[in-house]
């Protein structure tokens, strides 16, 4: 994979006013720890629904778990801010914010963890006034649920709230 756009993107980032020197982190991965239940997957006119085919609080130990799929966050030393829509179909976000903040909070970093929760927005948060992606193409879903196009979720209107009050935020 080529890393010049996100290395640009840090670059340009570093330089902004508001940003200590060497404070940027990013991170947004789908895990190849994420077995998907292909029985699970739910294809539409947009695309597929990824969402229903993960592993759930069912499928893990609850709070203690080190459920593999979610990186170890508890192990990062500043902190974190977690962005999530509810409208989201490509992954359960309350259970992935829940199984991070429980394990921080277990190592003594509860504090250091920030959850933004938007009802009915999608998986995609993008700068506030930009369209609200519902679905795209997406090379995971393609190679993984055999259908070139990924539905993120979300309605437009809660797209365009969660935007407006996220972005402020970082």
């Amino acid at each position: 994979m080529e890393l010049d756009y996100f290395e640009e993107a840090a670059e340009w980032l570093s330089k902004h006013p508001m940003v200590l020197p060497g404070g940027i982190g990013l991170h947004g991965k789908i895990s190849e720890n994420f077995p998907v239940d292909e029985s699970k997957l739910i294809h539409m006119e947009d695309g597929v629904v990824l969402r229903y085919a993960l592993p759930t609080d069912n499928d893990d130990n609850g709070t203690d778990s080190t459920f593999s799929a979610i990186p170890p966050y508890q192990n990062i030393s500043c902190p974190l801010l977690m962005i999530i829509g509810t409208g989201d179909l490509t992954m359960n976000v309350d259970f992935t914010a829940r199984q991070v903040y429980e394990r921080m909070k277990k190592n003594d970093k509860g504090h250091m963890c920030t959850i933004l929760r938007y009802p009915g927005a999608g998986h995609i948060i993008e700068p506030p006034y930009t369209p609200h992606c519902y679905a795209s193409f997406d090379p995971f879903s393609r190679d993984s649920c055999y259908n070139p196009y990924m539905v993120w979720g979300g309605g437009d209107g809660s797209a365009c709230a969660a935007q407006e009050d996220a972005w402020p935020r970082f």
